[in-house]
């Protein structure tokens, strides 16, 4: 597997974890899909894809995971649609003006009915973790896609933890040029 957007986070302290430990810290943030009202989830899945079962892929002291979000996607002409079919509606039977604040709520509402059925976006965001090195290395075409995933390592690891200083520093730095 080759990373084509590599960024790379250093570790402000040393640390030394087996693929055991990290197992067992990622299982407790395992991948769930989302439930019928939410929005966005994430959790760790196997590196590995359909030919994995661990959360955890270690070789040469080198460990590889991944990180799975998975958003709703509700079109929004569509949502904007249903909105303005009920304002009307309201504004027929009730006869009077539907007010931006009134529209609001009825926009709430659409969503939550609509989220259901509404379509699935899942990524994947791969890293591997260098702890001779001290580097945590993130597959990711955004910033926000690495600190998403390095935040949510930290927080996996932090909840195992009594120290939460210990582990979790982490500084990005420019890959090289080259």
């Amino acid at each position: 597997m080759w990373f084509r957007n590599a960024r790379i986070f250093r570790f402000t302290k040393p640390f030394d974890i087996s693929a055991e430990a990290l197992e067992e810290k990622l299982q407790a943030d395992a991948f769930k899909p989302c439930g019928p009202q939410e929005t966005t989830r994430s959790g760790w899945v196997p590196p590995l894809g359909k030919h994995g079962e661990q959360l955890v892929h270690s070789a040469n002291g080198y460990h590889l995971i991944a990180l799975r979000k998975e958003e709703k996607i509700l079109p929004g002409p569509v949502v904007k649609e249903a909105v303005e079919e009920r304002a009307e509606a309201i504004e027929f039977e009730q006869s009077r003006k539907v007010r931006r604040k009134e529209k609001d709520e009825i926009k709430e509402q659409v969503m939550l009915e609509m989220l259901p059925q509404a379509f699935s976006r899942n990524r994947r965001c791969y890293a591997y973790l260098a702890p001779q090195d001290g580097l945590l290395v993130v597959d990711a075409g955004s910033a926000k896609q690495a600190e998403d995933l390095a935040s949510t390592r930290a927080k996996a690891w932090d909840r195992c933890r009594s120290d939460h200083r210990s582990s979790s520093r982490l500084r990005h730095s420019r890959s090289p040029a080259g």
